[in-house]
C-alpha cells in the first residue's frame, strides 16, 4: 500500500469516526466540522490542510508529474492519532482536580477562616462535606445572599458553615449550577454540558464527579471551565 493509499483510508476512517462520535451527518463534510469544534483547536490548520490535499488527490486534478502530491507520514500520523482520540477519550476525572489536592471545609469550619484561605489561594468555590460528601458549596454569593438576608454589616469569626447552611445550597442557583456526574463520563461530554449552558446564558460553576453522579456519593473530583479550556 502506497503513502496516498494510507492517507486517503485513514482519512475515510477518521470520518467515520467523526460521524460515529459527534452524530455529524455523512455528506462529507465531517473533518470540516472537527475543525470548527474547539477541542481539536490544537490542529485545526493541520485538519484543514489534510482536508485541502485529500480533496486533491480524491478528485483526481490533472498535474504535470513535478507536481504530484503526496502525504507525509506526519499527515499519516495525524489522521491516526486523530482517530484515536475520538475513539478513546479523556475521563473527565483524569483532568479533574482529585479529592486529595480539593481544598474543603466541613459544616463545622469557620467562615471567615476558610474565606482567608480562599483569598490566599485564589479559590472561588469551596465544596462543603459531609462524610466525603457534598453537602453544599460555598462561594462570594453565598456570603452576599446571607449578609443581605439577615441584615447584618459583617461576618462574625464565630460564624460556621452551619449557620449559613442555607445559602450553600446545590439547587436553585440562578448564578451557576453545579452537576453531578460519574467518574465514567467522558471529556467531550463534558465540554457539551458547558457549551449547551453557554448557550441558554447559563454558568457551570463546577462539575462534581461522584461515583455513579449523584450527590449521595463520596465526591472525588472536580472540574471547572478552564480546566476544559487546558485541554
Amino acid at each position: 500500500m502506497t503513502k496516498s493509499d494510507l492517507f486517503l483510508e485513514k482519512y475515510k476512517e477518521l470520518e467515520m469516526a467523526a460521524v460515529a462520535a459527534y452524530h455529524l451527518k455523512e455528506d462529507g463534510r465531517a473533518i470540516a466540522e472537527l475543525e470548527r469544534m474547539e477541542r481539536f483547536a490544537d490542529i485545526q490548520t493541520k485538519l484543514f490542510y489534510c482536508r485541502n490535499v485529500r480533496n486533491l488527490m480524491q478528485h483526481n486534478i490533472s498535474f504535470p508529474e513535478s507536481f504530484t502530491i503526496e502525504p507525509t507520514d506526519e499527515m499519516i500520523e495525524l489522521l491516526s492519532d486523530t482517530i484515536y482520540r475520538i475513539k478513546n477519550p479523556t475521563k473527565c476525572l483524569t483532568i479533574a482536580t482529585k479529592f486529595k489536592d480539593i481544598y474543603w471545609r466541613t459544616m463545622d469550619s469557620h467562615v471567615v477562616n476558610t474565606m482567608r484561605a480562599m483569598k490566599e489561594n485564589g479559590y472561588s468555590h469551596v465544596p462543603i462535606l459531609a462524610n466525603n460528601k457534598v453537602a453544599g458549596i460555598f462561594s462570594e454569593n453565598s456570603v452576599f445572599n446571607y449578609l443581605l438576608s439577615n441584615d447584618v454589616p459583617a461576618l462574625s469569626e464565630d460564624l460556621r458553615f452551619k449557620d449559613i447552611k442555607d445559602f450553600l445550597s446545590l439547587q436553585g442557583r440562578k448564578s451557576h449550577r453545579y452537576i453531578f456526574v460519574d467518574r465514567n463520563t467522558y471529556l467531550p461530554e463534558a465540554e457539551e454540558i458547558f457549551e449547551n449552558a453557554f448557550r441558554k446564558g447559563e454558568r457551570i460553576a463546577m462539575i462534581l464527579i461522584t461515583e455513579n453522579g449523584s450527590p449521595r456519593d463520596k465526591l472525588l473530583g472536580v472540574v471547572t471551565a478552564l480546566d476544559i479550556l487546558a485541554q
